[in-house]
Parts: structure tokens; C-alpha cells; sequence
């Protein structure tokens, strides 16, 4: 298996397993979505994102962000 056949296989697991996404601490969800837009799966990286941030607190990296902010993070994640 490539790369990128790799990265579309973690795309379509993690998105399904959002129950596991919510116990991910920040930079964990961060290097996952990372991988995944740098793999072309933009959608799959806000869906970690989005998944992950069920369980952050006030003041976490992701909090209060709404579907235009999970997406414009997951770009800036390519951005370093």
C-alpha cells in the first residue's frame, strides 16, 4: 500500500470512529488532520477536527470554531 492509499484508508476509518476522535488531545487531532489535507482529503481532516473538538473545553484550539473555521484550520495546518 502507498502513501496516499494509506492516508485514504485513515481518511474513511477515523471519520467513522468519531467516539475515539473525542479522547485525541489537540496536537494529536492537529498531525492527524495534517496528514489527511496534505493527502487530499480535506473533508476527512475537518471531520477529525470537528470530531475531536466535541470534548474541547473553553479556551482549547479548536473551541467554538464553526464549519468555515474547521475548514480555514485544517488549510492553515498545511500552511505550518
Amino acid at each position: 500500500m502507498d502513501l496516499a492509499a494509506a492516508v485514504a484508508a485513515a481518511a474513511d476509518t477515523l471519520t467513522f470512529d468519531t467516539e475515539t476522535l473525542r479522547f485525541l488531545g489537540c496536537d494529536e487531532a492537529d498531525a492527524i488532520a495534517r496528514v489527511l489535507a496534505a493527502g487530499g482529503h480535506t473533508d476527512a481532516a475537518v471531520a477529525v477536527l470537528r470530531g475531536h473538538a466535541r470534548s474541547d473545553e473553553d479556551g482549547d484550539a479548536h473551541d467554538g470554531l464553526d464549519a468555515d473555521g474547521f475548514t480555514a484550520y485544517a488549510a492553515a495546518l498545511l500552511r505550518g
